[in-house]
């Protein structure tokens, strides 16, 4: 009969552990350790999932309202600024200038060093029309990475845009001096004379 009971009492404690131990986060009222932490980076981990699923389709707005739904969730601060990032990205991706570049004033606060949020920064100034502020940011990038093809072909671009002939003319010597076998020299250098050619019939008017 002791032993009937025991074996009731066994399955009435296995069937109540069964229903309560995936429902709830304490055991004879102490919690179980980490697993709050670990039901947050769930959570994180599957906001991100779903972020990224929109941007990979280009559904921007919903990538950037489910990177922010991470950050909110992220009371640990384990993203640390990946979200954020993404979230530049989306806003530069759909041509919000404006937000993209908010983004990254900020991200550059916290990582005043980093090259690439700088450039990212120089081509949102130029791409919304803050061509003067894009000239000095990218000068200043050229002189900081002297190595850097890619940076001075933006920098004469921009110079191009802002119509600032002597320096985009400058710009380009040092190119061509520098990067001689760049295969887009020709290019460039047609935009560099057409804008001096077009100076100097404007001039003669």
């Amino acid at each position: 009969m002791k032993s009937r009971t025991l074996a009731i009492a066994a399955s009435f404690f296995l069937a109540s552990s069964t229903v309560l131990l995936p429902s709830c986060s304490s055991f004879g009222g102490m919690s179980v350790p980490g697993e709050s932490d670990v039901i947050i980076r769930n959570i994180v981990t599957e906001y991100m999932n779903i972020a990224k699923a929109y941007d990979d389709l280009k559904k921007y707005d919903r990538a950037v309202e489910y990177y922010h739904m991470a950050i909110r969730v992220d009371v640990n601060g384990t993203l640390g600024n990946s979200a954020h990032y993404r979230i530049a990205h989306c806003y530069a991706m759909a041509r919000d200038w404006k937000n993209a570049r908010k983004v990254y004033a900020e991200l550059l606060k916290s990582d005043a060093d980093n090259t690439n949020v700088k450039i990212s920064i120089a081509y949102l100034d130029a791409m919304s029309g803050d061509l003067e502020t894009a000239c000095s940011e990218y000068s200043e990038l050229c002189r900081e990475n002297p190595t850097d093809a890619a940076l001075l072909k933006n920098y004469i671009s921009v110079l191009v845009a802002a119509k600032r002939v002597d320096e985009s003319q400058e710009a380009f010597a040092l190119l061509n001096e520098k990067f001689p076998d760049d295969t887009s020299l020709k290019e460039i250098k047609t935009a560099v004379d057409a804008l001096k050619s077009s100076s100097e019939d404007k001039a003669s008017e």
